[in-house]
C-alpha cells in the first residue's frame, strides 16, 4: 500500500498540467496522446486516493481525489472517491457539494443522471441537509431521485 501511495505522490509531483497541444502541433494524434496522459494521471490519483483511504490517510486521499477531479471533472470514479474521502474526514456538507456540482455538470453535458451506484452511495453516506425547500428541489432535479 505504501508503494501505491508513494507512486501516486510521484505522479502528482511530475504532472504539471496540460500542455496546449493546439499551439504545438495540430496533429490529431497529439491531442489523443494528451487525453490519454490525462486519463492515466486521473487513474493514478483515484488509485492513490482509494489506497490512502484504506490506510487511514484521509487528507492525502482528499488531495489525490481533488487532483483527479481538477483534471477530469466529469469522471465518476474521481468524484466518487472524493465524496468518500470528504465523508471520511467528517465533511459531509463538502461531499454533498461535490456531488451536486458533479450532477450539474453531467446532467448539463450529457443529459444523464449519475449512475445508480453513485446515487446509492451518496444516499448511504451523506445525511439529508436540514429541510430547505430550495436545496430539496435542486437535489431532486439534479440526481434523478
Amino acid at each position: 500500500a505504501d508503494e501505491v501511495i508513494n507512486a501516486a505522490c510521484e505522479v502528482r509531483d511530475l504532472y504539471l498540467g496540460d500542455m496546449d497541444v493546439t499551439t504545438i502541433n495540430p496533429e490529431p494524434w497529439i491531442s489523443l496522446r494528451a487525453e490519454n496522459l490525462r486519463s492515466m494521471f486521473v487513474a493514478a490519483m483515484v488509485t492513490g486516493s482509494r489506497t490512502a483511504l484504506l490506510q487511514g490517510k484521509v487528507q492525502l486521499a482528499i488531495q489525490f481525489a481533488r487532483s483527479a477531479v481538477s483534471v477530469q471533472c466529469n469522471r465518476e470514479d474521481a468524484v466518487t472517491v472524493l465524496i468518500e474521502a470528504l465523508v471520511a474526514a467528517g465533511r459531509p456538507g463538502d461531499a454533498r457539494d461535490a456531488y451536486l456540482r458533479f450532477c450539474s455538470r453531467v446532467v448539463g453535458s450529457k443529459g444523464l443522471p449519475p449512475s445508480r451506484e453513485l446515487r446509492r452511495l451518496v444516499a448511504d453516506l451523506i445525511p439529508e441537509p436540514k429541510q430547505s425547500s430550495h436545496s430539496h428541489i435542486a437535489r431532486e432535479d439534479v440526481i434523478g431521485a
